[in-house]
C-alpha cells in the first residue's frame, strides 16, 4: 500500500490556495483542486444566496483568501487518492488526510461532516490553529452586543442548551445586535480582552421561526418554504441584517450566560452568582468541546481522532482562567427552564 509520502511525491498536479479565518492563515494543498475551491464549503456569496447548513460561515465569521507562502500559521494538504483506506497524518503544524476523497464527497449524505463541512476537519483544525498561533480561542457559543451600554452577553452551552431561543429573544424584543451566532472568539491579552466577530449565519428549526418567534422572518426578510415537520430539520437563516457594526470589542462589559432551556418546563432555577470556580470549569469545559472532539466524517465512513495536545489543553485551561476572573466579567448567571421563562435571569 502507498503511504502519503509516495503519493505526495508521485507526477501529479498540486494545487494550493491560501484562506484566513480571523487572524489564522491556512495554507491548502490538494491534488483535487476543485476540492479547495468550492463555493458551497467557502463561498460566501453563495451562501447568501442559498444558504446550506454545512457551508463554513455558519462556523465563521469569513474565509477569505490570503496569499500561500512558506510561512503559512498551518497548512492541511488533501490527498485524493482511491485504493488506501482513509489515513491521517499530522505534526504540530502539518495535517494530510489521504484517501478516496473523490468518491466520499459523491456519495456523501450530510455534509456538515466532511473534510471543509462546516463541523469538518478542516473547521478543527482551525480552532487549534487560531489557539496555538494566535492564541485565540473559540467558545461554543451565541453572543450579542448593546452598544448604548457596551454590554456583551455571551450564551455559552453545547447543542441543546438554548442558545438559539435566548439569542432570538435578544434579537427581537431585548434592544441587543448579533455579534455571533454558533462560535464565539476571544484572546486575553496585557491590555484586556478583545473579543471578535463570529457567524452571521445560524442553522435553526424552522419550528423557532415559526412557532416560537414568527415576527423574525419579516425582521430578516426571509421567505420560508412549507415545512411538513417545522421541528424535524434544520435551515441556515442569515442573520446580518441585525449584526453589530463592529468586528472586534475591546474589553466591553462582559454577562456570561450559562443556560438550560428545556420545553415544558414550568420551574425556574437561577444562580446570579456563579462562582469564578464553577465558571472556570464551565469554560473550559466549554473550550475543549470543539477543538478537543473526535469526529466521524462522511456519514460514519472515517474517524478522526482527537488532534489537541496537552500543551493546547493547559493553555486551553489558563485562557478560561484568565477569562473567568477578569474584571470585564461583570456577571455571570446560570439558568435552568422552560423558553418561556429564559429572560428571567435579568429581572
Amino acid at each position: 500500500m502507498e503511504d502519503v509520502r509516495t503519493v505526495m511525491n508521485s507526477p501529479r498536479t498540486l494545487y494550493e490556495r491560501g484562506v484566513r479565518v480571523i487572524e489564522a492563515r491556512i495554507g491548502l494543498i490538494s491534488n483535487n483542486g476543485p476540492l479547495l475551491s468550492h463555493p458551497g464549503y467557502f463561498d460566501m456569496e453563495c451562501q447568501r444566496r442559498d444558504p446550506q447548513i454545512w457551508n463554513l460561515h455558519t462556523s465563521f465569521p469569513a474565509v477569505e483568501g490570503e496569499k500561500f507562502d512558506a510561512e503559512m500559521d498551518s497548512y492541511m494538504a488533501v490527498i485524493d487518492h482511491p485504493g488506501p483506506p482513509p489515513s491521517i497524518l499530522r505534526t504540530n503544524d502539518r495535517l494530510v488526510f489521504m484517501g478516496d476523497v473523490s468518491r466520499l464527497e459523491e456519495t456523501c449524505r450530510d455534509r456538515r461532516w466532511t473534510l471543509f463541512g462546516n463541523a469538518g476537519l478542516f473547521y478543527m483544525w482551525t480552532l487549534l490553529t487560531l489557539e496555538r498561533c494566535r492564541s485565540i480561542y473559540s467558545f461554543h457559543a451565541s453572543t450579542v452586543y448593546r452598544e448604548d451600554t457596551n454590554e456583551l452577553l455571551v450564551m455559552v452551552g453545547g447543542p441543546g442548551a438554548g442558545k438559539t431561543v435566548l439569542m432570538l429573544e435578544a434579537l427581537m424584543h431585548r434592544g441587543y445586535q448579533l455579534f455571533s451566532t454558533e462560535m464565539t472568539h476571544f484572546r486575553v491579552h496585557d491590555d484586556g480582552v478583545t473579543f471578535f466577530k463570529g457567524s452571521m449565519f445560524d442553522n435553526i428549526r424552522p419550528g423557532s421561526l415559526l412557532v416560537d418567534f414568527p415576527d423574525v422572518p419579516a425582521r430578516l426578510g426571509l421567505k420560508l418554504p412549507h415545512f411538513e415537520n417545522v421541528w424535524g430539520t434544520k435551515i441556515a437563516v442569515n442573520f446580518e441584517k441585525v449584526q453589530t457594526r463592529a468586528d472586534r470589542l475591546e474589553n466591553p462589559r462582559v454577562i456570561i450566560l450559562l443556560p438550560r432551556i428545556e420545553t415544558g418546563r414550568q420551574d425556574v432555577t437561577i444562580d446570579r452568582k456563579v462562582s469564578e470556580g464553577k465558571l472556570r470549569k464551565a469554560l473550559f469545559d466549554n473550550l475543549g468541546e470543539k477543538a478537543s472532539a473526535q469526529l466521524q466524517l462522511y456519514d460514519g465512513r472515517v474517524s478522526v481522532a482527537p488532534l489537541d495536545t496537552q500543551a493546547l489543553a493547559q493553555r486551553r485551561l489558563e485562557a478560561a482562567s484568565a477569562l473567568s476572573g477578569h474584571p470585564c466579567i461583570r456577571q455571570a448567571v446560570s439558568i435552568l427552564c422552560g423558553p418561556q421563562h429564559c429572560w428571567n435571569w435579568a429581572e
